[in-house]
């Protein structure tokens, strides 16, 4: 409901508090509180089994994976964001090392949706001829299976660990990026906090963390799978051969 007790709002900048308390009371002191909107909690089932949907489309091949995660204010978010940056953040990620550098798909991408209530964690791709959606799928399993035999180094949990400090103090550069910041925690999390206290979770993650989630979440009846088939193009046109001068003077003879 869009109503003032139902809003957020961040300031942020060089301002004195008393002058921007006023502004507001003067041009938004005319809103009326409503009634407060009924508490909304979406609490998806247990999927029971793999999904896979097949989609037909004039285009190239592509894959996209998606495993049910919790919302922000589980405890298994930090590491599941750290896991996602290892896979497919930097030609030093383990997506890129096994699969794209090897030239079986491009863009690789792994990627937690972190909402307020539970979401996913999807692993998409295309592969490159004469390769096919199939080897890139199991690519992809192979890769997160291997965390749990192989786990973590410390090399990389450092490397994945300077990158999310480098994100958070560039999100730090505009007040624009701080005021997003403010208001997107506290609309998903409940907390304008959450943003700071999430990064300090992540920068905690430790490989066993990694490997946990790994084993709790990645499982085959806990995911949905889709692919695009590319259908057969229609038959190309055929050239169009110009007399020369068709390219000037309104597509006309030259003369």
């Amino acid at each position: 409901m869009y109503a003032p007790n139902n809003a957020i709002c961040a300031v942020v900048g060089d301002v004195r508090p008393a002058v921007v308390l006023g502004l507001a009371e003067r041009y938004f002191g005319i809103l009326k509180a409503q009634p407060s909107p009924p508490p909304v909690f979406t609490d998806e089932p247990e999927q029971e089994g793999e999904r896979r949907i097949e989609v037909e489309f004039d285009s190239k091949p592509h894959v996209m994976i998606g495993w049910h995660t919790p919302g922000v204010a589980h405890a298994d978010i930090g590491p599941l964001s750290v896991l996602s940056q290892i896979l497919s953040t930097g030609r030093t990620s383990r997506f890129y090392k096994a699969i794209e550098e090897k030239k079986l798909a491009v863009n690789v991408n792994a990627s937690l949706d972190e909402q307020r209530y539970p979401a996913l964690f999807t692993v998409s791709g295309a592969p490159v001829a004469p390769h096919t959606t199939a080897e890139l799928e199991q690519a992809i399993y192979d890769e997160i299976a291997r965390l749990t035999t192989e786990p973590v180094s410390d090399w990389e949990l450092s490397r994945t660990q300077n990158q999310l400090r480098a994100n958070y103090l560039r999100s730090l550069r505009r007040p624009m990026g701080i005021a997003f910041q403010l208001t997107d925690s506290e609309a998903v999390a409940g907390d304008f906090n959450y943003w700071r206290q999430g990064t300090e979770n992540e920068l905690r993650v430790t490989a066993a963390d990694v490997t946990r989630v790994v084993a709790a979440y990645f499982k085959k009846p806990n995911r949905t799978v889709i692919t695009l088939i590319p259908t057969k193009s229609a038959k190309p046109k055929e050239p169009i051969h110009l007399k020369p001068g068709q390219l000037h003077h309104g597509g006309g003879e030259g003369g």
